[in-house]
């Protein structure tokens, strides 16, 4: 895959533009649905933990996730082994934290948004 080049960002630049740390206090796992349907459904932590060694610990569908994994040799994956650590730690951290739920994403961008932002406005109204 062909990607334009990054940019770093200096943070210490814009360090008064920038909030404070907050704690996580919630996980949305996307899903796709062909139809107009659009919904936030509580979601286990067993389900969300496997959303989780999916898309953040083996990064599935993240260019250099599992592809990048792919075109290594085994003994350069082994030696992974400290960021697999670190992810599937803080991981784990993030589920004790914050409340799972599954976000079921249809054709219709506006319903989509509006699912969203209605279960923010009813979560911390």
């Amino acid at each position: 895959m062909e990607f334009d080049p990054k940019t770093l960002i200096d943070i210490e630049y814009f360090k008064d533009r920038l909030g404070k740390t907050v704690e996580p206090a919630l996980i949305l796992v996307g899903e796709r649905n062909l139809g107009d349907l659009s919904d936030i459904i509580p979601l286990s932590r067993h389900r969300a933990f496997h959303a989780l060694v999916k898309y953040v610990i083996i990064g599935l569908g993240v260019y250099q996730g599992l592809e990048f994994l792919l075109e290594r040799g085994l003994w350069e994956v082994l030696g992974k082994g400290g960021v697999v650590t670190s992810r599937l730690y803080n991981s784990l951290r993030l589920l004790t934290r914050a409340s799972a739920y599954r976000f079921v994403l249809g054709r219709d961008i506006e319903r989509n948004s509006q699912t969203l932002v209605s279960f923010i406005h009813q979560r911390y109204d």
